[in-house]
């Protein structure tokens, strides 16, 4: 979700303008970004939806604007930072809070080396043709939406890990699951509703929502190298 907070909070001592730098986990990979009709069907309540990993980021974003007054820091002046798919899912969260009823959680946004429309989103269809594809190769295929998934819950994570790497899945972009992203007809194309998890909704005509800055670029160095 964010650069290196070595760096950060050094550079902040430097120019004598400490930070408070909080690095959170959330659910990566197939167990955070695995999306299918299939894990739709089998959920169950009102609140339905796929793109668990940004879920699970805004979660801990709640933790954070409730919390950080504890630690000396400032829940007015909350900066949300990421590089690659850490970028995109900045992108997610700031296009959600610009949009939302309630009061954003964040203040500033840094998106580094990635955004929406470079990692993602695709569409429901698209992540059901990998999902298809997962099924195959566990034998499933022909199981209901609620078995399939009960099946891949006793599956080693280790072994999931490498089922997703050995069908060619390297990235897990965004899903448009026309519930938690759902597709408009607006410039932006998409609309984020990751759902209320505790935020304070507000009155439009009492309440003036604030500007949400954003730092956008790129790093130096674009690509990993291997040895």
């Amino acid at each position: 979700m964010r650069p290196d907070p070595t760096r950060l909070v050094l550079r902040s001592i430097h120019i004598g303008r400490p930070i408070i730098a909080v690095g959170i986990n959330y659910r990566l990979n197939i167990f955070g970004f695995a999306a299918s009709t299939d894990i739709i069907d089998a959920q169950s309540g009102s609140s339905k939806g796929c793109n668990f990993g940004i879920h699970d980021q805004k979660v801990a974003m709640r933790w954070i604007a409730q919390n950080i007054t504890f630690f000396g820091g400032d829940p007015e002046k909350i900066t949300l930072a990421g590089q690659s798919a850490g970028g995109s899912s900045v992108h997610t969260h700031t296009l959600e809070a610009e949009f939302s009823r309630s009061k954003p959680m964040f203040r500033r946004s840094i998106i580094q080396s990635g955004a929406i429309g470079c990692l993602g989103p695709i569409t429901l269809e698209r992540a059901d043709r990998q999902w298809k594809d997962l099924c195959h190769l566990w034998g499933i295929e022909e199981s209901s939406a609620h078995e399939k998934i009960e099946l891949l819950r006793r599956v080693p994570a280790p072994a999931l890990l490498k089922t997703g790497s050995g069908l060619g899945w390297i990235t897990y972009p965004l899903v448009i699951d026309e519930e938690t992203v759902l597709s408009t007809n607006s410039g932006l194309g998409i609309e984020v509703t990751m759902g209320d998890i505790g935020g304070h909704a507000v009155n439009e005509n009492e309440y003036q929502r604030p500007t949400i800055d954003v730092l956008l670029g790129d790093i130096e160095s674009e690509v990993c190298s291997y040895r």
